[in-house]
């Protein structure tokens, strides 16, 4: 139900969201938009050409370059159908952003509290095998800290949505369409991710992990899996830059999986290197 509602969130602003007070508001303009182009195709065939993967894409959005795609491989290996940024693929975790969005909206309108136990709203769900809902707060689950297993705590689906939504979704996030700024603030508090779960350098929020950029700052977002199938991720900057990946195949080594996260530095760093925000979570 979480899950579904959270898909309206795209479309349906924040009770109390008058002002778009964010990161993303007033962006700095952006040079460099064919070395970021071409970053992201050179990164694009690496998945496909060096790791197996059938088919990437990417759709990139951000200040004074456009919204753009790029996509190498192949949709379906049957037919040979080419890849195509606007394909609809299962976007695994990244479905915890929504899902917090519309806890922190209820929040936000007085609904539910992020530090009140679960057991306030779930009576009893949450009681043996040494876990205990009462012990346990709402922000705990969406911060992945709760201690309850993966199964009981993940706040992740599999959506269906495009690169285009995904970006949709976080831009809206950040730009203060969906939630107001002081909630926003709230799941950007971050704490130190797992590192056995995120990589080095990862924390998480409510729902959304930050990462350290290679030109410095921050991106804001998540990434998603599908067992055996689909990999995804949704990433915005502070100045308004966001990007989404779709892959058909899940990175199945360490260096995959870093060439797969490495397209997000090569679409907000290759252009430009020096007026990316210096943030930290």
């Amino acid at each position: 139900m979480a899950a579904a509602s959270a898909v309206l969130v795209l479309a349906v602003p924040a009770a109390n969201a008058a002002a778009p007070a964010s990161p993303v508001a007033r962006a700095a303009p952006a040079v460099g938009c064919g070395a970021a182009r071409g970053a992201v195709a050179r990164s694009l065939s690496t998945l496909v050409t060096r790791h197996g993967i059938p088919g990437a894409a990417a759709e990139v959005a951000g200040t004074g370059c456009g919204r753009w795609t790029a996509a190498r491989g192949v949709a379906d290996l049957a037919t040979g159908r080419p890849m195509n940024a606007g394909d609809r693929l299962r976007i695994g975790s990244v479905t915890k952003s929504f899902t917090a969005t519309v806890v922190v909206q209820l929040a936000a309108e007085g609904r539910i509290g992020l530090d009140a136990p679960v057991e306030r709203y779930l009576p009893g769900v949450i009681r043996g095998n040494g876990y205990d809902g009462r012990t346990i707060t709402v922000r705990q689950l969406l911060q992945h800290t709760s201690g309850l297993p993966d199964y009981i705590g993940g706040a992740g689906g599999a959506l269906i949505s495009t690169p285009a939504d995904v970006n949709r979704f976080y831009r809206g996030l950040f730009s203060g369409e969906l939630v107001p700024a002081r909630w926003l603030a709230e799941m950007r508090r971050t704490v130190p991710a797992d590192p056995r779960r995120l990589w080095p350098g990862a924390r998480y929020g409510l729902g959304l992990i930050a990462s350290p950029l290679t030109c410095g700052g921050m991106w804001w977002g998540h990434s998603g899996t599908v067992p055996g199938g689909h990999r995804a991720l949704g990433a915005v900057t502070p100045d308004g830059r966001s990007i989404s990946l779709a892959l058909t195949k899940v990175p199945d080594t360490d260096r995959a999986e870093a060439d797969f996260r490495a397209v997000v530095d090569s679409a907000f760093c290759a252009g430009d290197r020096t007026h990316q925000p210096k943030e930290t979570a």
